[in-house]
């Protein structure tokens, strides 16, 4: 009869165990799914942020080529070089955008130059032969070693009174203008944002060794590719699970919209973020 009854007490504990044990599983998965959204919504606030920054920045420097072009004292046949020159070195200095701005005529040859340093090969250049089908283009990320430098060209074709291209005027734009946006701010230590285009190649990130390259992750790669905007966990420099968000950037000009901001923190720092946060606000 004991060992009945104590049979038929675990048994109706056991049956009254498992209610309790399903609502924890419940309110455990709920919680969690509550925390990643929460996550997920707050790393979306902070891209929307930064990437209107960025989106404005490069909206200007594509503006303020485009408009510069126009000017009666590029675009003549018969102002002289040295007046080119001239206004090309005050447009420099007043945009504060532009590290450097130089005229090329078709052939690829230097016409002006605010700084009068210029010996590229410009006919071989995907973006010089973009800009001479008459259209405004943006070069892939470029780097100079003395001084380390990188940075991108914006170039835009210079037509004359018959809507012929007579120049092609390019501006040359560091990308440390848009490292300060994508570096002011971090989540905890491991958050930061990125900045990449469509291809998965870096233009910036918390670590300056690595733009230039491409993003190793296959599967944030794959994402990129294909969505205007995700959420992925995967790897990121090191082996442990990061958070990843990323958005595609908005703009009238097509390179531009090639490009994508992201964001990526550790897991377990996101969560722990939150975490912390609730208890703040329990305790106060």
């Amino acid at each position: 009869k004991r060992t009945l009854t104590l049979k038929i007490s675990l048994l109706l504990l056991l049956v009254s165990f498992v209610p309790f044990a399903i609502m924890f599983m419940i309110s455990y998965f709920q919680v969690k799914k509550t925390n990643t959204e929460t996550i997920i919504a707050n790393m979306s606030n902070l891209l929307i942020q930064v990437k209107s920054d960025v989106e404005k920045t490069m909206t200007f420097a594509c503006t303020h080529i485009t408009n510069l072009a126009n000017d009666s004292t590029i675009n003549s046949t018969q102002a002289l070089p040295g007046d080119k020159t001239k206004l090309l070195k005050k447009s420099l200095h007043n945009s504060n955008i532009f590290s450097d701005l130089c005229l090329v005529d078709p052939k690829g040859l230097v016409v002006a130059s605010a700084s009068n340093t210029h010996y590229e090969d410009w006919l071989n250049q995907p973006w010089f032969i973009e800009t001479s089908r008459g259209e405004l283009s943006i070069s892939d990320p470029d780097i100079t070693l003395y001084p380390l430098q990188y940075f991108i060209r914006i170039a835009t074709p210079v037509l004359d009174n018959h809507n012929q291209i007579q120049f092609i005027l390019v501006g040359y734009m560091h990308l440390q203008r848009l490292w300060t946006i994508t570096d002011k701010i971090r989540l905890r230590s491991s958050g930061y944002f990125f900045l990449t285009d469509r291809n998965g190649y870096l233009l910036a990130h918390h670590d300056k060794s690595l733009v230039l390259h491409r993003i190793q992750n296959r599967s944030l790669l794959n994402q990129i590719k294909s969505s205007n905007s995700a959420t992925v966990y995967c790897p990121m420099e090191s082996e442990r699970l990061s958070v990843v968000h990323f958005m595609r950037l908005n703009s009238s000009y097509s390179k531009i919209q090639n490009w994508y901001l992201g964001i990526s923190q550790d897991q377990n720092d996101a969560f722990s973020f939150i975490e912390d946060f609730k208890k703040s606000a329990f305790l106060y």
